[in-house]
C-alpha cells in the first residue's frame, strides 16, 4: 500500500471543505427522506450555525464528528437482523425496506446498504442519511455519508477498517458545508486533514491509501491432516489450488491429501473426491465443471490424465472425466510420444507436471513445470499445443535465455498470457509472440521490493489471478505476501502481509498465521489465489495448511461504470449470456441496450455482472450504447464502447442431429440406426454427397459411413459391383460378414456366392433389397439415417492395406474424397502411422484400384488433415507447424511446402480445380485463433492471415464482424463451397462460423464507411498501435486491408456468447459442444453443412435453404 513511510499512522481521515454553494445530497436506492431536512416530524427548527472550523477548534470538531459518525454507524453494522438475504447473490444481505433508524436529541439517521457475510469478517457497503440529526453536545448534521468497511466484532471493543466519504451540512456547535473523506483503521489511531475557511489544517501525518485490506482465516487449524466438519476444526494438508463457484462455495486442491475439498457458505468443509493423485490447481469451466491439474496424472507411464473435469454438484458429484490421457501407451505395439512431453491429440500427446491453469470457456491454459516445461493450451477436444517453450537445462542461471519454469498463468483481455516464473518474476507473452518481464527481475536470489517494472522484487511468486481490468494479484510465496501488479505500468505494490526485517511492517518471530489488517497479517507460503465478483481474494496457504480471505476495501464512491462486456456483437434473433465488468455494480437494477434488445440481470457483484441478452428479430442493426442504472445513479457507455447488432444471416436455417446418442460407450453394433449409434470421438468428416457422410474416429480406429436409405443403397451397390469384378476372392466373404443382410438377400435372390459377372440391374436390385431388409428389421421410422462400417477394423490399430473393409488404421483423424474422380478416390490422414493412406488409387503403379487401401511415404510428423488440389495432396502437420505437399504423380513429399507463423495448422480445405488465388487452401489455426489463406505464387506458397497485417487485438470473445475485427475461439476445421464461402468449426466458440463476401463490390466508399462505423463503436477495445494502423489504412484506401475486410465473419449456427450446449432447431437457438470438423454438400439450390459435434459425440446437419 502507498502509505506514508515515515510512521504509517492509520485511522480516520476527515477532509472538510467550505463550499460556495450547498452540496448535493446522495440518497441510497433513490429514496428521499421521509421528512424534509429541517422538519422531520420531531418539531423544532433551525438551531443556528456555529463557527467554521479553525486551527483553534479543529481538535474538538474532529472528536465530535468522529463520535457522531461512529454512534450512527454502530446500529447499522452491529444488528444482523436488519439485513435480509438477496435471492440472486448467496451470502449477500440487504437492509430491509424499513431501514435502520437511529434517533438523536432531534432528527434521525437512516441506514441502508449491503452486508457480505458468507465468511468472517463481514464487509459492509453502508449509507447513512442524516436528517436534522442533532447530538447531545449540540452538533447537528444533514446529508449523506457512504461506507465501505469490515467490522471485526471479535475485538473488544469491535473495530472497523475501511473508508467513508460524503457531504454534510454542519450546524449547531460548528457551521458550514463539509465533505468527508476518511480512512478508518481501528480505534485510537487517527490522522486528520482539515480544510476549513480556505485553510488546510493537518493533525498528524498520513497519506490516504488507495485501498485497505483485512485478512481472516476461513478454514483450517494450521495442522496438517484430513478432517471435514466445521471450518475451525477442519484440517488440510498443503492446499495449493482454490476456486469459487457462482454461488460462492469454495473448492480447494488439497495437494498432499490427494483430495478436492469444498467449503460451504456456512463454513462446513466436505471432501468431494480423493480419486486424484497430487491435485495442484483448480478452476471452473463455463459448464460448471471443476477442472483439476494433477501433478502426477501426466507422468510418463501413468494412465491417469494430467487434467480432469470433476462434477461437484448433484447426483454426479465426484464423477471424473479426463481431458487427455497421461503418458501411458494403450497400443503397446505402436510408438506414441517418444519423449516425456508431446503435443497433439490423445493418445499421441503427453504432459507431465502440469502446474497452474487458466480456464477460458472449455479451453485450458497450463503452466507445465518440467519435462517439457512451457505454456500449453488444451482445446475442448483434448488437443494439446505448446504456446511458449520454456524448457531449460538444470542450471542456476536466470536470464532471458533461461527465464525459469512457469508456476502459474492467466490470460489477459487481449490474448496476452501473464505467468510467474521460478526466476522470481512476472512475465507476459504477448499475442504477437513477444515475451518480456512485466514485474521483478530474472535472478536466482530472493528479495522483496515494491516498485515499477524491474525495480520490484519477488521470492518465488506462485499463483496469480487477473481482475479482468488491469490488475494481477500474485501469491509471493517465500515473501509471505499478496502483491498487486498493474499490467499497464508494471507497478507492483503489497496488498497484504507483514514484511520481516522491514521497519514498520515487521513480522514477530514464531508466527504461523495472524489475521487482521493487511499490514498486520502474517502468511506462511501463500500458494494460490482466487477472486470473487466483489473483488475479494481467497488464498490457499500451503505451508500453513489454511484457507484465508483478503477483503479489499476501496473508496466508497458509488458512481457506477462499465469498462467491458462480452459479447459485444450479436445478430438479430440471438440470445446468450453476457458478462459485464466495471465498478459499483452491486445495486444494479437495469441494463438498457435500446429498442429490440432485452437484458435480464442474473447475478450482480461489485465489479462483475452476468445477464441474459435477447436480440429481437426486428432489432435495428448498428451500434448502440449501454446504459446501466443502479441505486446510486446511471452510466452510459461512450461511443467507442458500444454493443452492435448485426443483420440476421441465418433466416430459415435449421439444425438437426442425424447420428449419435451422446454416449462414448463402444458401439458394438456393426450397423444400425444412426440415431442409436455411439461415437468414441467423432473427428474429421467428409460429405460424399448429401446422402453419404464419412466420419473418422481416431479412438475407434476406423471410418464409418452415415447414410440415408438412398446413400446406403449406393454404398451396397458399389460393394456388390466391386465383388462382381471377381478380382479378390475374399471380398464377398468380407462383405457378407460385415452385412448379414446382403448375404441373406443374395441367397434369397438365388445368387449366393455366384456374384461374379452379374448385371448392374441385378446388383442394384440386391442392394435395394438388402437395405429394405435392414429397415424392416430395425423399423422404417429409424431408417432415415444409418450407420455403416466403411473402412478399418474397430479398436484394432494397424497399417494393413488391401480391401478397405479389411484394412486397419492407427488414429485416423481426417478423410477427403476427390470430387474430380467421381468420389472414387479417398485420402485419409492416418495420424498414428504418420502417413497419408489412399483408397482407390495406386500411386506407385499410377493406376486406379477401387476399394483398395495404399500407404504413402512417411510424413515428417503426425498428419492431422488432408485435402487434394490438382495433382497434389496437401497435409497439415501440427507438430511441424506447416503443410506438406505430396505429388500424386510421383509420391514425392515436399515436407516444408508452407510454414504457418507461430501457429498450429489443423483442419485444411481447398476449393478444388486449379491452384489459383480463388482456389486457395484455407487453414484453421486454433493457437493463433485465426484462419490462414495459402496462395500459390509462382510455385511458392504465400501465406496470408485473413485478419490482415494489423497487430492483434481482441474486441471480445467470439465477435462477428469484418475479418480484421472478428475474433475466434479455437477454429478447428474449414470447408469451402463453390462460391468461395468458407465454413469454420470453431470449437472455442461452440459454433459454426462463416466467412463470406460482404457484398460491397466496387463500392469502396460504402466499405470504408461501414468499417469506420464498426471501428468507432469498438475503439476503446482496440489497442493504440492497431487503431493507428487501421486509421491509416482507411485514410489511404489501402488495397490489402480493404480486400481482407470485404469479407464478413458471422455465426451460422450455435451460440454467439461462446457457451456450449446441445439443442436442435433454428440456427440461432441451436447449440454445439466443441465442434471439430465441418463438411458440406450441395442439394439443388441449397446446401447441407455436416458437423462433427465432438463434445456432444454426435453428428449434426445444418440445412440451408
Amino acid at each position: 500500500m502507498d502509505w506514508t513511510r515515515a510512521n504509517r499512522v492509520r485511522a480516520i481521515v476527515v477532509v472538510l471543505s467550505v463550499l460556495a454553494s450547498t452540496a448535493s445530497v446522495l440518497w441510497i436506492a433513490g429514496c428521499a427522506p421521509s421528512a424534509p431536512p429541517g422538519d422531520n416530524g420531531n418539531g423544532g427548527g433551525d438551531i443556528g450555525s456555529g463557527d467554521p472550523v479553525t486551527a483553534e477548534n479543529v481538535g474538538a470538531f474532529v472528536d465530535a464528528l468522529g463520535q457522531t459518525l461512529a454512534a450512527a454507524r454502530g446500529g447499522g453494522l452491529a444488528d444482523p437482523t436488519l439485513f435480509e438475504a438477496k435471492r440472486r447473490e448467496p451470502g449477500v444481505a440487504k437492509i430491509g425496506p424499513n431501514r435502520a433508524e437511529v434517533g438523536g436529541v432531534r432528527g434521525r439517521v437512516l441506514a441502508d446498504g449491503l452486508r457480505f457475510g458468507s465468511f468472517w469478517p463481514p464487509r459492509f457497503e453502508l449509507t447513512l442519511n442524516f436528517e436534522d440529526y442533532e447530538t447531545a453536545d449540540g452538533l447537528a448534521l444533514n446529508g449523506t455519508v457512504e461506507y465501505n468497511v469490515v467490522r471485526d466484532d471479535r475485538a473488544v471493543p469491535p473495530q472497523e477498517y475501511g473508508f467513508q466519504s460524503g457531504a454534510l451540512t454542519v450546524s449547531g456547535r460548528f457551521g458550514g458545508e463539509v465533505t468527508v473523506q476518511s480512512a478508518i483503521v481501528g480505534a485510537e489511531r487517527s490522522t486528520s486533514v482539515i480544510t476549513g475557511a480556505g485553510t488546510v489544517l493537518q493533525v498528524g501525518a498520513f497519506e490516504r491509501p488507495g485501498f485497505l485490506t483485512y485478512v481472516s482465516t476461513i478454514a483450517g487449524t494450521g495442522e496438517a491432516g484430513l478432517r471435514d466438519g466445521a471450518a475451525a476444526q477442519a484440517q488440510f494438508n498443503y492446499p495449493t489450488g482454490i476456486a469459487l463457484d457462482d454461488d460462492g462455495h469454495i473448492y480447494v486442491a488439497d495437494n498432499r491429501n490427494a483430495a478436492i475439498r469444498e467449503i460451504d457458505l456456512d463454513g462446513t468443509v466436505n471432501t468431494v473426491t480423493t480419486n486424484v493423485q497430487e491435485p495442484y490447481d483448480i478452476q471452473f469451466d463455463s459448464k460448471g465443471k471443476l477442472v483439476v491439474s494433477d501433478q502426477l496424472g501426466g507422468s510418463h507411464g501413468v494412465d491417469e490424465s494430467p487434467l480432469i473435469r470433476l462434477e461437484v454438484r448433484g447426483d454426479a458429484r465426484g464423477t471424473i472425466t479426463p481431458l487427455m490421457l497421461g503418458g501411458s501407451n494403450p497400443f503397446s505395439d505402436f510408438p506414441l510420444c517418444p519423449t516425456y512431453s508431446c503435443d497433439g491429440r490423445p493418445p499421441l500427446s503427453a504432459m507431465p507436471w502440469p502446474g497452474g491453469i487458466d480456464v477460458r470457456n472449455q479451453s485450458v491454459l497450463v503452466a507445465q513445470w518440467a519435462l517439457g516445461a512451457g505454456l500449453k493450451l488444451i482445446l475442448p477436444d483434448g488437443y494439446l499445443m505448446t504456446v511458449l517453450d520454456l524448457e531449460q537445462p538444470a542450471t542456476t542461471v536466470c536470464d532471458e535465455t533461461y527465464p525459469g519454469s512457469p508456476n502459474d498463468l492467466v490470460q489477459g483481455n487481449n490474448g496476452e498470457i501473464y505467468y510467474t516464473t521460478g526466476c522470481h518474476a512476472v512475465r507476459v507473452s504477448e499475442s504477437d509472440g513477444t515475451v518480456r518481464t512485466l514485474a521483478g527481475r530474472l535472478q536466482v536470489h530472493l528479495e522483496f521490493a515494491d516498485g515499477v517494472g524491474d525495480a520490484a522484487r519477488f521470492s518465488y511468486p506462485e499463483g496469480l489471478v487477473f481482475d479482468g481490468e488491469r490488475y494481477l494479484f500474485v501469491a509471493d510465496a517465500s515473501n509471505g505476501l499478496i502483491r498487486r501488479v498493474d499490467v499497464e505500468t508494471g507497478e507492483t505494490i503489497r496488498v497484504a502481509g507483514c514484511v520481516p526485517h522491514t521497519e514498520g511492517l515487521e513480522c514477530p518471530e514464531g508466527l504461523i498465521v495472524r489475521d487482521g489488517p493487511g499490514d498486520h497479517a502474517y502468511f506462511d507460503g501463500p500458494q494460490n489465489i482466487a477472486i470473487d465478483n466483489w473483488g475479494d481474494l481467497y488464498v490457499a496457504e500451503a505451508r500453513a495448511n489454511v484457507i484465508r480471505l483478503v477483503r479489499i476495501l476501496a473508496d466508497p464512491d458509488r458512481t457506477p461504470s462499465v469498462h467491458r462486456f462480452d459479447p459485444a456483437v450479436m445478430q438479430q434473433g440471438d440470445s446468450g449470456a453476457m458478462t459485464m465488468s466495471g465498478r459499483n455494480l452491486t445495486t444494479l437494477q437495469s441494463v438498457e441496450l435500446g429498442e429490440g434488445v432485452t437484458v435480464t440481470v442474473a447475478r450482480t457483484g461489485y465489479q462483475k455482472v452476468t445477464a441474459t441478452v435477447t436480440v429481437a428479430a426486428d432489432a435495428a442493426p448498428g451500434p448502440r450504447a449501454m446504459t446501466i442504472t443502479t441505486a446510486f445513479g446511471a452510466f452510459t457507455t461512450p461511443e467507442d464502447l458500444s454493443f452492435t447488432v448485426l443483420a440476421d444471416t441465418r433466416g430459415g436455417i435449421q439444425v438437426e442431429t442425424i447420428a449419435g446418442t451422446g454416449s462414448a460407450e463402444p458401439d458394438r453394433l456393426n450397423y444400425g440406426p444412426a440415431g442409436n449409434t455411439t461415437f468414441a470421438f467423432p473427428g474429421g468428416i467428409h460429405a460424399i454427397s448429401e446422402d453419404r457422410l464419412l466420419v473418422a474416429d481416431p479412438v475407434e480406429q476406423r471410418i464409418r459411413l452415415i447414410a440415408t436409405r438412398t446413400g446406403a443403397v449406393e454404398e451396397f451397390f458399389q460393394l456388390l459391383t466391386y465383388a462382381a469384378l471377381g478380382t479378390d476372392a475374399d471380398v464377398l466373404g468380407t462383405i457378407s460378414n460385415a452385412f448379414d443382410a446382403i448375404e441373406q438377400t443374395l441367397d434369397f435372390l438365388g445368387i449366393g456366392t455366384g456374384i461374379v459377372g452379374q448385371t448392374e440391374d441385378v446388383l442394384r436390385d440386391a442392394a435395394e433389397q438388402s437395405v429394405d431388409s435392414i429397415c424392416n428389421t430395425i423399423g422404417v421410422e429409424d431408417c432415415t439415417w444409418l450407420s455403416l462400417p466403411w473402412a478399418g477394423s474397430p479398436y484394432v490399430p494397424g497399417e494393413n492395406n488391401g480391401f478397405r473393409l479389411n484394412s486397419t488404421f492407427f488414429l485416423p483423424t481426417d478423410i477427403w474424397a476427390d470430387a474430380e474422380a467421381s468420389n472414387s478416390k479417398f485420402y485419409i490422414a492416418d495420424s498414428g502411422n504418420s502417413t497419408i493412406r489412399v483408397i482407390g488409387y495406386d500411386i506407385e503403379q499410377q493406376a486406379d484400384a477401387p476399394m483398395q487401401v495404399f500407404s504413402t511415404d512417411e510424413q515428417s510428423g503426425h498428419p492431422f488433415a488432408v485435402t487434394p488440389l490438382g495433382t497434389s495432396l496437401y497435409t497439415s502437420l501440427p507438430t511441424a507447424l506447416g503443410l506438406s505437399q505430396l505429388s500424386m504423380n510421383s509420391g514425392a513429399i515436399n515436407f516444408d511446402w508452407a510454414t504457418i507463423p507461430r501457429g498450429v495448422p489443423l483442419g485444411i480445405a481447398s476449393g478444388g480445380g486449379d491452384f489459383s488465388e480463388e482456389q486457395s487452401i484455407y487453414v484453421a489455426d486454433p493457437l493463433n485463433a485465426t484462419i490462414w489463406r495459402v496462395i500459390n505464387n509462382g510455385g511458392v506458397a504465400e501465406i496470408k492471415n485473413i485478419r490482415g497485417d494489423i497487430p492483434a487485438f481482441v474486441i471480445g470473445k467470439c465477435v462477428d464482424g469484418p475479418a480484421t475485427f472478428a475474433t475466434w475461439g479455437a477454429p478447428m476445421d474449414v470447408a469451402i463451397d463453390q462460391t468461395g464461402t468458407v465454413y469454420v468449426a470453431d470449437a472455442g466458440c461452440n459454433s459454426i462460423r462463416v466467412i463470406k463476401d460482404a457484398g460491397f463490390g466496387q463500392d469502396l466508399d460504402g466499405l470504408v464507411g461501414s468499417l469506420r462505423e464498426f471501428v468507432n463503436a469498438h475503439q476503446s477495445r482496440i489497442s493504440a498501435v492497431a487503431a493507428q494502423q487501421i486509421e491509416e489504412n482507411l485514410r489511404l484506401f489501402n488495397t490489402d486491408f480493404l480486400d481482407a475486410n470485404r469479407f464478413m465473419v458471422t455465426t451460422l449456427a450455435g451460440s454467439t456468447d461462446g457457451q456450449a450446449g446441445f439443442a436442435d432447431g433454428p440456427a440461432a437457438l441451436a447449440r454445439f459442444n466443441a465442434p471439430t470438423s465441418v463438411a458440406l454438400a450441395r442439394t439443388g439450390d441449397g446446401k447441407e453443412i455436416f458437423v462433427a459435434d465432438t463434445g456432444n459425440r454426435r453428428i449434426r446437419r445444418i440445412v440451408i435453404p
